[in-house]
């Protein structure tokens, strides 16, 4: 490596066709897809409708999935695929902020009976859903995997909704730890 193939302190360069050159229009991507997210919030919000709602349409719009319906893209899936390890933080955020609020103060004081009814819940739900599915033909793989899937809950979507709309109360309390746990039941399930 030459000397004019560094940068200050001898970080190496990035060639025009290198990892910075796709960065930009990636950058510039998500800055409009934030700005429109924004004002539809705002729209969102107006109407009554939970800001999150409106994010969640924006992003399907500037994802690629219009673009396979011939109309244009803002966002690349390949764009989309330099995003990962970004997603996997923010993911990571958001569980470990569920974690704080699952601990064994708040199962004590919360009641071991909304405990039993979340176990109802995840139980029930992933028996309905693979047996749906395996009764529609699809493998029992298959059917067990979109199962694992049903018990899931959305926690970003959840938080953003009950911050949004100030709630509090014995609901709102319930709620966190009980995403908690049908979270960490699939976690567990999909790493067996």
């Amino acid at each position: 490596m030459h000397a004019r193939d560094t940068g200050p302190l001898g970080a190496r360069r990035v060639s025009a066709g290198g990892y910075g050159s796709t960065m930009l229009p990636l950058l510039l991507s998500l800055g409009i897809a934030y700005w429109f997210a924004l004002g539809a919030g705002r729209l969102s919000a107006a109407f009554g409708l939970p800001r999150v709602t409106a994010y969640l349409l924006v992003g399907v719009a500037a994802g690629p999935s219009l673009g396979r319906l011939g109309l244009p893209a803002l966002l690349s899936s390949a764009q989309l695929q330099h995003l990962v390890p970004l997603h996997d933080v923010i993911l990571g955020l958001i569980v470990f902020s569920i974690g704080g609020s699952f601990s064994f103060g708040t199962i004590r004081r919360l009641g071991l009976r909304r405990f039993t009814i979340s176990v109802v819940e995840i139980g029930l739900t992933a028996i309905l859903v693979m047996t749906g599915v395996a009764l529609m033909g699809m493998s029992l793989l298959a059917a067990g995997f979109l199962a694992l899937m049903s018990i899931t809950t959305a926690p970003a979507a959840t938080q953003m909704v009950m911050r949004e709309y100030q709630s509090e109360g014995q609901l709102t309390d319930t709620i966190l730890p009980l995403i908690g746990a049908n979270n960490l039941v699939a976690i567990i399930f999909s790493s067996c």
